[in-house]
């Protein structure tokens, strides 16, 4: 068993470190040894970092729903590749030679997806929605000229709860991820429950999402 010690900086909030740690060996355990992240295929150690990292940012947020639905929520958007770029964007960036394909995964560094974003033919193309980038997949129409910071963690994670609380406040629920493709779609929860559940998460907890 790979024990890592998580240290934060003076004034950093204070979590549930039992809860962190749940979250964070959820996150590692769903990944099943195949965890890409910014185009790396990442080591077991440096697995439990970036899981740790992530769950951390989620809790010191303070979402005023479950941390547990926007971890799902990640997994299921992103599979947590914090460099993340969505689907057509990507498929466009690689016939237009942005992006070269990879045999092994779909992952690509921070520097090559920000070549992307920041191209001004790239732009053009997606001027009026967007790249969906980072752990939730965001769209970057709503964040302009914060490219960099969607794909970082720290910044990155605060934008994805921040997103939920305005969906959580604006339908009146506890459950924002229900919301997250633009309207109520019950097939979607059930996706995050089905891998928030493989996670680990018990079913209290469940019943929360």
């Amino acid at each position: 068993m790979v024990i890592l010690l998580f240290t934060v900086s003076a004034g950093s909030a204070e979590v549930d470190a039992k809860l962190l740690g749940r979250i964070s060996r959820g996150m590692v355990k769903i990944q099943r040894g195949a965890w890409y992240d910014c185009g790396d295929k990442l080591t077991i150690e440096e697995q439990h970092s970036k899981a740790v990292r992530i769950a951390y940012n989620v809790l010191k947020n303070e979402p005023s729903f479950s941390p547990w639905g926007v971890i799902g929520t990640m997994y299921n958007e992103s599979r947590f590749d914090s460099c993340a770029l969505g689907y057509y964007p990507r498929k466009w960036a690689y016939k237009n030679g942005l992006l070269m394909r990879r045999k092994t995964t779909i992952s690509h560094s921070f520097e090559d997806i920000l070549n992307v974003v920041t191209d001004k033919e790239a732009d053009n193309e997606y001027s009026m929605t967007g790249f969906d980038l980072g752990l939730c997949q965001i769209l970057s129409r709503f964040y302009p000229n914060q490219e960099r910071e969607m794909l970082s963690i720290a910044r990155g994670v605060g934008i994805c709860v921040g997103e939920m609380e305005n969906r959580a406040a604006r339908n009146k629920t506890k459950t924002p991820w229900l919301y997250w493709r633009g309207h109520a779609a019950e097939w979607y929860r059930t996706k995050i429950k089905r891998w928030v559940k493989r996670m680990g998460a018990t079913a209290e907890e469940l019943r929360e999402l």
